[in-house]
Protein backbone atom coordinates (compact mmCIF):
# COMPACT_ATOMS: atom_id res chain seq x y z
CA UNK A 1 0.00 0.00 0.00
CA UNK A 2 1.01 3.79 -0.60
CA UNK A 3 -0.01 7.07 0.22
CA UNK A 4 0.10 9.94 -2.04
CA UNK A 5 -0.24 12.98 -0.30
CA UNK A 6 -2.26 11.63 2.89
CA UNK A 7 -5.21 11.61 1.32
CA UNK A 8 -4.96 8.97 -0.96
CA UNK A 9 -4.89 4.92 -0.37
CA UNK A 10 -3.26 2.55 -3.51
CA UNK A 11 -4.26 -0.84 -2.29
CA UNK A 12 -2.69 -2.83 -4.94
CA UNK A 13 -4.10 -6.35 -3.34
CA UNK A 14 -7.56 -5.06 -4.87
CA UNK A 15 -5.98 -4.33 -8.60
CA UNK A 16 -9.23 -6.17 -9.69
CA UNK A 17 -12.84 -4.19 -9.77
CA UNK A 18 -14.62 -7.65 -9.78
CA UNK A 19 -13.04 -8.36 -6.53
CA UNK A 20 -12.24 -5.68 -4.32
CA UNK A 21 -15.25 -5.02 -1.27
CA UNK A 22 -15.09 -0.97 -1.89
CA UNK A 23 -17.41 -2.13 -5.17
CA UNK A 24 -20.35 -4.05 -3.82
CA UNK A 25 -23.33 -2.78 -5.89
CA UNK A 26 -23.50 -2.16 -9.20
CA UNK A 27 -22.23 1.35 -9.47
CA UNK A 28 -18.88 1.73 -7.13
CA UNK A 29 -18.66 4.41 -4.08
CA UNK A 30 -16.70 6.87 -5.48
CA UNK A 31 -13.43 6.82 -6.08
CA UNK A 32 -10.24 8.73 -7.80
CA UNK A 33 -8.68 8.10 -11.04
CA UNK A 34 -5.13 8.79 -12.56
CA UNK A 35 -5.27 9.22 -15.87
CA UNK A 36 -2.44 9.76 -18.12
CA UNK A 37 -1.58 13.19 -18.50
CA UNK A 38 -0.96 12.74 -14.87
CA UNK A 39 -4.20 14.24 -13.55
CA UNK A 40 -5.81 12.99 -10.57
CA UNK A 41 -9.62 13.21 -10.60
CA UNK A 42 -11.34 13.05 -7.60
CA UNK A 43 -15.24 12.03 -7.53
CA UNK A 44 -15.31 9.31 -10.00
CA UNK A 45 -17.38 6.15 -10.00
CA UNK A 46 -17.30 3.01 -11.76
CA UNK A 47 -20.31 1.54 -13.43
CA UNK A 48 -20.30 -2.33 -13.91
CA UNK A 49 -23.56 -2.46 -16.30
CA UNK A 50 -20.98 -0.77 -18.97
CA UNK A 51 -17.78 -0.94 -17.61
CA UNK A 52 -17.60 2.86 -17.68
CA UNK A 53 -15.68 4.93 -15.56
CA UNK A 54 -17.56 8.55 -15.08
CA UNK A 55 -16.35 11.87 -13.94
CA UNK A 56 -19.63 13.78 -13.21
CA UNK A 57 -21.29 13.70 -16.59
CA UNK A 58 -18.18 12.55 -18.58
CA UNK A 59 -17.18 9.17 -19.62
CA UNK A 60 -13.41 8.32 -18.80
CA UNK A 61 -11.98 6.22 -21.90
CA UNK A 62 -10.73 2.87 -20.06
CA UNK A 63 -7.46 3.33 -22.12
CA UNK A 64 -7.04 6.78 -20.38
CA UNK A 65 -6.87 5.39 -16.51
CA UNK A 66 -3.42 4.91 -15.20
CA UNK A 67 -4.42 3.90 -12.48
CA UNK A 68 -7.63 4.22 -9.56
CA UNK A 69 -7.73 4.59 -5.78
CA UNK A 70 -10.43 5.39 -3.26
CA UNK A 71 -10.22 8.45 -1.06
CA UNK A 72 -9.46 7.96 3.24
CA UNK A 73 -12.81 8.29 4.91
CA UNK A 74 -11.37 9.96 7.78
CA UNK A 75 -9.23 13.26 8.66
CA UNK A 76 -5.72 12.50 9.55
CA UNK A 77 -3.82 15.02 11.90
CA UNK A 78 -0.56 15.66 11.34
Amino acid sequence: MSVLSNRVVFNDEWDDIQKDPLFEKEISKRVGVIVKDGRILEGCRYEFDTNRWMYGLYQIPNTQIVKWFYMEEENIEV
